[in-house]
């Protein structure tokens, strides 16, 4: 009886031995997942900073030009204008 109970008793503990490989398995899955989920969000968090950058830069050239292009119309106005006066004098 003794050694039907320790036959069984070595049975279960093995059992559990796996089912707690099993779940370190798992659980080092996880905090590897976690890890290169975190990695790859800070490498997409820099690249996103990159391109930001760079719409903005190339915004503030786009306004700048607009800027330019509108006094250069405002100016082709106000000579145009001055001519139509000059001519109706």
């Amino acid at each position: 009886m003794k050694k039907l109970l320790k036959v069984l008793l070595g049975k279960l503990i093995k059992g559990h031995k796996n089912d707690i490989a099993k779940a370190q398995r798992w659980i080092d899955s996880a905090q590897y997942q976690f890890a290169s989920a975190i990695e790859e969000a800070e490498l997409a968090e820099v690249q996103f900073a990159k391109v930001e950058e760079t719409k903005r830069k190339q915004l503030e050239k786009a306004l700048e030009e607009l800027n330019e292009l509108t006094a250069k119309k405002d100016q082709a106005t106000k000579f145009k204008n001055k001519i139509k006066q000059f001519i109706e004098e």
